[in-house]
């Protein structure tokens, strides 16, 4: 998956699901732009008939007439199939790109060109162009066609319909893929083998043609890394079991918040169903095995407290922690797990409209991050069994809502959606197998700490400790400064990150005590009290750790990384700003990326959150709700 775009020096990073990630996207239509190379031909033969000979001016003119038709129904092809991602008719117009490619590779294979193959000083060009026609023949017939036909037969639109996943067509697909990738080998080996030209059209063309080649083959590559495995994760070889985690971010943890809620997700043939939503809340009959390292940073509450599993900012560490807290209090094994928050709830239900409880209150993709983290604890105050049914209650119909309504959604759209949330950390994957954890990495969804040391990753992290909902109010903000080169090939970026209770007298003093909690950590009702935590990129460090309230950070190690800890108070209003140093490996030419701990809400926040506190009987669900 992509990497976060790190804000010039004062531009400020905020929790948003545009800041985290900047996805850099292949744009579909690349994937046929080889078809493009054709035209890219004419540009080289018109150069090299002007050179030697006016008798192969005729043949030029064919090929420029071939050409001209070719761009034609490229054009259609990108403006009208790729975008859209609709693909009915596309085999037919791959076949007429690969009539044109043929008639072009005709009309080159004539005796007057292999006259002039055999000239002094521009025979070897020609021979070239003639190489790379052919290169764009055996791609058009070997790869654009076969792949065109399984693409307007798959329908990509129509992959799920019903709570289902096509699984035929996606392996159908990843047969084809698995087909061309040694097709896009031969060409880029053929094209590498290529002389360099004495014709600067030539060398241009050859010089485009092979980008395009290895742009095809990396989307190629990736697919190969992802779609082998993806049936089996599917259930298409027996069932799967994943244990589905909402992170609650109003009580936050590393990996985005307090794990209040747990269903089992059954997968067989595509077929998906949701089990009952569950609460391990409170659960510490049962002592995990955390490291040293992790107790030390952490505490020992980590081991005992399912709560508190999800501190480490290590995905697949937390999602492995939680996969054997359900095994051991629920006595059910799951293949993975797959944690989302309110904020990703709420994307996925502006993509297929909200849901209207029985009361009548509709939740929906403008409010059901604010319901569920803010508005919920406001009407229920401190009836943690209420709230509890009520979530479970929301939850339950809102998946049933979005997997019966996922065919008819926009396919970019939700891809977009995906993406957006895997990239800032709403939605993560963790498989139990480890090829199928490697398609999740690939994929982006993995939210493991970057061992990269080329591409620089910094984490900003933050653990609650109020024993609260208090983090609602939590505005994070980081702002990473100039790169300065050092004498010893290192680079260092100076980073600012505030963290700001937003919460106003009133509402904290009005609010219930659920919301407000109860740690003996706190120094007023309108206080919280947070655990920042910072985490080096691969083979970096952080140093001058500076706060701006006169506390300090402790530094350690966390699997390997450079990691500096501590705690933080801050009152209603109040800001506390650490300063510190990232340095990075020598060599690492990419900008330092930075990973945040999402919150629950997009900031800048409301003057005052007051205004979104419900009124009497706006929440205001039946006596009995469905049995959670």
């Amino acid at each position: 998956m992509p990497e976060p775009t790190i804000p010039d020096e004062g531009v400020h990073h905020h929790h948003s699901h545009s800041d985290h990630r900047s996805h850099r996207q292949r744009r579909s239509h690349r994937g046929l732009i080889i078809a493009l190379v054709i035209i890219a031909v004419v540009l080289a033969l018109a150069g090299v008939a002007g050179a030697y000979a006016y008798s192969l001016y005729s043949s030029v003119q064919q090929v420029k007439a071939d050409a001209t038709a070719a761009m034609s129904v490229a054009s259609d092809l990108d403006a009208n199939s790729i975008s859209s991602l609709e693909f009915d008719g596309l085999s037919s117009q791959a076949v007429s790109l690969a009539a044109t490619a043929h008639d072009i590779q005709s009309e080159l294979s004539g005796t007057k060109w292999d006259i002039a193959e055999r000239l002094p000083i521009v025979g070897q060009d020609v021979a070239s162009v003639r190489t790379l026609v052919n290169t764009v023949v055996d791609l058009a017939d070997n790869a654009l066609m076969p792949m065109a036909d399984v693409l307007e037969q798959t329908d990509l639109s129509n992959l799920m319909r019903d709570g289902a996943i096509d699984v035929a067509s996606i392996e159908k697909l990843a047969n084809a893929v698995s087909d061309v990738a040694p097709v896009l080998d031969g060409a880029k080996q053929t094209l590498d083998s290529l002389p360099t030209s004495r014709i600067e059209q030539v060398n241009d063309l050859t010089t485009r043609a092979d980008e395009a080649v290895d742009e095809v083959s990396g989307i190629v590559d990736s697919l190969n890394a992802v779609l082998p495995s993806l049936p089996a994760a599917l259930g298409a070889d027996g069932p799967r079991t994943y244990l589905l985690v909402a992170q609650n971010n109003a009580e936050i943890r590393a990996t985005g918040g307090f794990p209040g809620a747990f269903a089992p997700v059954t997968v067989t043939d595509g077929v998906i169903e949701l089990g009952d939503v569950s609460t391990l809340a409170g659960a510490r009959d049962y002592e995990f095995e955390i490291t040293d390292e992790e107790r030390s940073i952490f505490g020992d509450g980590m081991a005992i407290s399912v709560n508190n599993l999800n501190m480490t900012p290590d995905f697949p560490r937390a999602a492995s922690l939680l996969s054997q807290a359900w095994l051991t209090y629920m006595g059910q094994a799951v293949d993975g797990v797959i944690a989302v928050d309110p904020v990703f709830l709420q994307r996925m239900l502006g993509l297929v409209g909200g849901v209207t409880l029985d009361d009548g209150t509709v939740v929906d993709g403008t409010n059901a991050a604010h319901v569920l983290l803010s508005d919920t604890y406001w009407y229920y105050g401190n009836d943690g069994e209420a709230q509890d049914a009520f979530f479970a209650y929301v939850a339950q119909t809102a998946a049933d809502h979005i997997m019966a309504s996922l065919g008819q959604v926009d396919l970019k759209s939700l891809f977009g959606v995906l993406q957006d949330s895997a990239g800032d950390g709403r939605l993560m994957v963790w498989f139990a197998d480890e090829a199928e954890e490697a398609t999740a990495i690939t994929l982006g969804v993995d939210g493991a700490l970057s061992t990269d040391p080329t591409a620089p990753e910094l984490g900003v992290y933050v653990n609650d400790d109020t024993w609260a909902k208090m983090t609602w109010y939590l505005d994070i903000n980081t702002a990473v400064g100039q790169k300065t080169q050092n004498p010893d090939g290192t680079s260092t970026y100076t980073v600012t990150t505030s963290y700001t209770n937003v919460i106003t007298p009133d509402e904290a003093y009005s609010a219930p005590s659920y919301v407000t909690g109860s740690s003996p950590m706190k120094r007023s009702v309108d206080d919280m009290y947070i655990k920042p935590l910072l985490v080096a990129p691969a083979g970096g460090t952080i140093t001058n750790v500076i706060m701006d309230n006169g506390g300090e950070m402790a530094e350690g190690s966390l699997y390997g990384f450079d990691e500096w800890s501590g705690a933080v108070n801050l009152a209603s209003g109040e800001t506390v700003t650490i300063t510190f140093d990232v340095t990075v490996p020598a060599g690492t030419t990419a900008d330092l990326a930075v990973r945040e701990t999402p919150t629950g809400q997009e900031f800048p926040a409301p003057a005052s959150a007051e205004q979104s506190i419900p009124a009497e009987g706006e929440l205001a669900v039946e006596e009995e709700l469905p049995a959670a």
